[in-house]
């Protein structure tokens, strides 16, 4: 009986122990699998933040989404929203690209009086809807009125180059190109107008001249978007940033 006892009292010491063994080893494998997703999460956000910016840079490339994980598709939306804000608000009358691109289309850009707009308009407007004046305006030599640092800043700003090279843009600045050499824009000098030696061409330019100017800023108009297209795309953005914000986040899969 004794003996029996004996080996019953080994035989649950070994299990116990066996379990135990298991136990701990289970939890080591756990702990270094849960480290190593740790591990894999950060350096994914770091290849993230290399690739595609931090903050963001929009548009999203497919990268970028792809390196984003469960957020790609929200982040796909925010940058179709930002886009459509761009195309919807960066072309607007009176706005700072616009006057920046009519004095180009103009060829009076690189003039002192233009460079002086230009760099008067960009800095009253501090929050632009233009991804270009915003590369303006964090380039300091830019601020202070250097024009080819403007260029630069332009040309090495990948959300300035996207909304540049993109169709919408590219059809409305063509429009502003022609309309400024529209006929009705090319208003003559006196000087020009006729030979004769009365001042009857001079009277006429100038009593014509204010009427030549709204038929010109008319047809430059044409070629913009309007105050409300670009409300409606910055209503789509703001609605769009105010869910993602009392929206619970998508559980990690």
């Amino acid at each position: 009986m004794r003996a029996t006892l004996t080996t019953w009292f080994v035989l649950v010491s070994i299990v116990a122990v066996s379990s135990c063994g298991s136990s701990a080893k289970k939890a080591e494998e756990e702990a270094a699998a849960a480290d190593a997703a740790q591990k894999a999460a950060v350096a994914q956000r770091e290849a993230f933040k290399k690739r595609c910016g931090d903050p963001v840079r929009f548009p999203l490339s497919d990268e970028c989404a792809r390196l984003a994980g469960d957020q790609g598709p929200d982040l796909r939306r925010q940058s179709d929203l930002t886009v459509a804000v761009w195309r919807g608000c960066a072309l607007t009358p009176s706005s700072a690209e616009t006057i920046r691109q009519e004095l180009f289309a103009k060829g009076s850009a690189k003039s002192a009086i233009g460079q002086k707009m230009i760099g008067e308009m960009e800095r009253t407007e501090q929050h632009s809807d233009s991804p270009c004046v915003v590369a303006d305006l964090r380039d300091l030599d830019c601020v202070a009125g250097n024009s080819e640092s403007c260029e630069n800043a332009r040309n090495s700003d990948p959300e300035c180059l996207a909304w540049m090279n993109d169709n919408d843009t590219q059809a409305r600045l063509h429009c502003l190109d022609r309309a400024v050499h529209d006929s009705t824009c090319a208003a003559k000098a006196p000087a020009e107008d006729s030979d004769q030696d009365d001042d009857s061409s001079s009277a006429n330019y100038f009593s014509d001249s204010p009427a030549r100017a709204e038929d010109c800023r008319r047809i430059e108009k044409a070629c913009l978007h309007t105050f409300d297209e670009c409300a409606n795309a910055k209503d789509a953005l703001d609605a769009f940033l105010k869910q993602q914000k009392t929206t619970p986040p998508r559980p990690a899969q």
